[in-house]
């Protein structure tokens, strides 16, 4: 799960900070191929190969902090990713309704038509959900442990 915290200029003109959840649910991943017609983990898998080249091409992950913003211009810019990433917001953003997380159909349009959505269309947070996608997966591959009297 991701909260990422989000400053936006509303309507009237007001600086509102918002903090807004992305939950790696199944409920996300149905929303996701609802969304796209595709495959989480193939446009997943898709993305995060073109992420890689992209990152080679600048000297590699050690050197994100580092790269000019002209160098970072190849990762903003790129169809892939923005789609990917926009994709992800508005089928993994959740609102929470009497203690449980809710994705659906509501919140993927609360997401489309919010004023923040632009504002995580970002190398940042793009490099966040990756991450928290790579551990997620790491975490289930891990073998379950057996208990101390089991051998």
């Amino acid at each position: 799960m991701i909260r990422e915290k989000v400053q936006y200029e509303n309507f009237d003109g007001e600086l509102v900070t918002e903090e807004i959840i992305f939950h790696f649910s199944l409920s996300g991943m149905v929303n996701y191929e609802k969304l796209t017609g595709r495959k989480f983990f193939t446009d997943y898998e898709f993305a995060f190969a073109r992420l890689v080249t992209l990152m080679d091409e600048i000297g590699g992950f050690d050197e994100v902090d580092t790269a000019s913003p002209m160098q970072m211009m190849s990762i903003l810019t790129d169809a892939v990713i923005n789609e990917f990433l926009a994709n992800f917001i508005r089928a993994f953003y959740a609102e929470r309704e009497n203690g449980k997380f809710v994705q659906d159909e509501t919140t993927m349009q609360t997401a489309e038509d919010s004023l923040w959505l632009f504002e995580l269309l970002n190398v940042a947070f793009f490099m966040r959900v990756f991450g928290e996608l790579n551990k997620n997966r790491q975490e289930r591959r891990k073998p379950a442990k057996q208990s101390a009297g089991k051998k």
